[in-house]
């Protein structure tokens, strides 16, 4: 294999079908950029998404959730009104559509649930200082919190998204 320089950049010879060429060409021009530079992007973007997420494990899980959820959706909604097909999200607006969906997507949860008991732990009482500061939450709390941290987190996000009616 040859020895790279020290230059920040690589060619790298890529070989793709045709069609993803096709596509990534349209998406390049529609944007006003080059082929390269499309690819990067959409490179970067890929693991910027897998970091965000938690990694390749995460990410397939929560794909897996988003697959179900919008198949499970787009399927229910489109067979209650026969009219009209029910893509690109507009299904989160049929409330019964949504229900569906978020059981499909909690047979996937169940399904990939680790086995034994789910107990809620005990945090020492020389850690509760240091988590009260890291979170910025009063000592009272913080059982609170971790009794129902999922909830709690769930919160924190749709908040600093500016989502949460609490």
């Amino acid at each position: 294999m040859a020895k790279r320089g020290k230059s920040p950049r690589a060619q790298v010879p890529l070989r793709i079908p045709e069609a993803q060429r096709a596509r990534i060409e349209k998406a390049a021009k529609s944007r006003g950029v080059s082929m390269n530079t499309e690819i990067i992007e959409r490179l970067e973007r890929s693991f910027e998404i897998e970091d965000r997420l938690g990694g390749p494990k995460v990410t397939e899980l929560v794909e897996t959730i988003g697959i179900v959820m919008r198949s499970t959706g787009e399927h229910t909604a489109t067979f209650l009104d026969g009219s009209k097909t029910y893509d690109q999200g507009e299904w989160l607006a049929v409330p019964y559509a949504f229900d569906q969906a978020r059981r499909a997507a909690n047979t996937i949860l169940e399904y990939h649930k680790p086995k034994g008991p789910i107990v809620v732990p005990k945090i020492s009482r020389d850690l509760m200082p240091t988590i009260a500061r890291k979170t910025k939450t009063d000592l009272t709390l913080i059982s609170k919190m971790f009794k129902d941290y999922g909830e709690w987190q769930a919160h924190a996000v749709l908040r600093n998204r500016g989502q949460d009616d609490e």
